[in-house]
């Protein structure tokens, strides 16, 4: 009774403690809902496998199969450490399957031992159409509270931005290839602390010192976060008069200016140019095989300010 008492004491307290930091902003992979980060300490296979109930909402230990999945894509989803995590497939009574980072040996181990937990849940997709858009009214509404949440706090020096859920969507992108997810690179699932954001939102440092192409100035930074395109847009002219989003165009001048004007870190950025449907906006990816599309606006991008001369 001793130990069980203590095994739920243990989970509770990773749970209170850890719920917040490890789940964070999920990361969408496919069909799966990553945990944005591993948890801070490595538990048995039972406390592993209770983590997840007890957080509820669907979260779960991966199976041996989605394990690997998460293995074989751990540069793109990111947050892992090379160490041997659980997966939810037991063998028996005494055993159950961990997997090494380090080099993918998935190796059954007894579930005493401890291991490093990445919960998951999968998303349900099946009502998301070829190029069509996930709408929702409601949805909308909130990102016009966001924004009005943002424009009351106008005299603050920063420029503050809600942090919101990435949101499933279909787009269509100019080389053929849909795109029905937003992407994360690594600066997108890192963790930054309040300060961190402070400096890094700041509209000097965002705007640093410009850098020229053409008859267009192009911020020195990134802003950190990736936003929706309401936001973005916002976000863009309120670092001062004259800066704003880039066009399409402007964007094709950026991405083939890239190792001149550096500091890309992001997927895909936003442009100015709507789509023909109000609901959508164009993208340009960094990823030369996507290259142009229009995705919801809803979706979050990165964000990369100019101004023109």
């Amino acid at each position: 009774m001793k130990n069980i008492l203590l095994v739920l004491l243990t989970i509770n307290s990773i749970y209170s403690n850890g719920q917040n930091s490890s789940i964070g902003v999920p990361i969408r992979f496919k069909n799966l809902e990553i945990s944005q980060y591993t948890f801070t300490r490595s538990v048995n296979w039972f406390e592993a496998l209770e983590m997840g109930n007890l957080i509820g909402g669907g979260w779960k230990l991966p199976s041996k199969e989605q394990l690997d999945t998460l293995y074989k894509n751990k540069n793109i989803i990111g947050g892992f450490v090379n160490d041997a995590y659980w997966s939810s497939t037991n063998n028996g009574v005494n055993t159950a399957w961990r997997q090494y980072f380090s080099d993918g040996d998935q190796v059954l181990s007894p579930k005493e031992v401890v291991g490093y937990v990445r919960l998951i849940r999968i998303l349900n997709t099946d009502s998301i159409g070829s190029n069509v858009f996930k709408y929702s009214e409601k949805k909308d509404s909130l990102i016009e509270q966001e924004i009005d949440g943002i424009r009351e706090g106008d005299e603050d020096d920063d420029v503050r931005v809600n942090s919101e859920e990435d949101i499933v969507v279909q787009g269509q992108f100019s080389k053929g290839i849909p795109l029905r997810y937003t992407m994360n690179s690594p600066s997108d699932i890192r963790y930054y602390s309040e300060e961190e954001l402070k400096k890094l939102n700041n509209p000097k440092y965002i705007i640093g010192t410009p850098i020229q192409i053409g008859k267009l100035l192009i911020s020195q930074h990134e802003f950190p976060k990736k936003m929706n395109w309401v936001n973005a847009k916002f976000a863009s002219q309120k670092l001062g008069p004259g800066w704003r989003l880039p066009t399409n165009e402007e964007l094709n001048v950026l991405f083939k200016n890239q190792t001149k004007i550096k500091n890309f870190s992001k997927v895909a950025y936003w442009s100015l140019t709507e789509g023909n449907d109000t609901r959508g906006a164009w993208v340009y990816s960094f990823i030369p095989m996507y290259g142009l599309g229009i995705v919801h606006k809803l979706s979050t991008w990165g964000v990369r300010a100019v101004k023109s001369l």
